[in-house]
């Protein structure tokens, strides 16, 4: 069976530039979501306070917009490779 994605996020002063992290988890976590289904992928984000309207809005829309394409989904369901799922997540984010 396949489980559920979450994104995290937290938007703090001690974070000094954007970035993006990637969890894949070897069993699922009860995570508070719409369909109460448990999570096995999380992509946080983290954000600085400052970009708080910005950047965070900006990197949450367009991470929503990746998990809803089925090709992404399983792109990272099937890849353990950090650099090749980095190199993904960062040429969708900048597009």
């Amino acid at each position: 069976m396949q489980w559920g994605f979450a994104i995290p996020h937290a938007k703090a002063d001690a974070i000094h530039k954007a970035g993006v992290i990637v969890l894949k988890m070897t069993k699922p976590v009860e995570w508070p979501s719409f369909d109460n289904e448990p999570v096995d992928i999380a992509i946080a984000l983290l954000v600085p306070g400052s970009e708080a309207g910005t950047t965070h809005l900006q990197l949450l829309s367009k991470t929503a917009l990746m998990l809803m394409d089925d090709d992404f989904r399983g792109f990272l369901r099937k890849s353990n490779d950090a650099q090749a799922i980095a190199d993904e997540m960062n040429a969708r984010l900048e597009k």
